[in-house]
């Protein structure tokens, strides 16, 4: 199970805006496990440095332009 945790915002190559959800994985004991990330179309993104994400299907780079904000 997954608990949504915060999003923020990202621009791509092309300058496109989009939004990023931050989830993390539910334990069964109630603690929060990995954190995952998936972007406004449903496609996974990974995390692979400070500010920058790039979605796993395609390789392409994503830059942080703002603040996370919290769920």
């Amino acid at each position: 199970m997954d608990k949504k945790t915060g999003s923020f915002r990202v621009r791509d190559g092309k300058g496109t805006e989009r939004r990023v959800d931050e989830y993390h994985d539910l334990m069964a004991s109630g603690a929060l496990g990995m954190k995952h990330y998936i972007l406004d179309d449903g496609r996974k993104v990974t995390h692979v440095e400070e500010g920058r994400y790039v979605i796993d299907i395609t390789r392409e780079e994503l830059i942080l332009i703002d603040e996370p904000e919290p769920a």
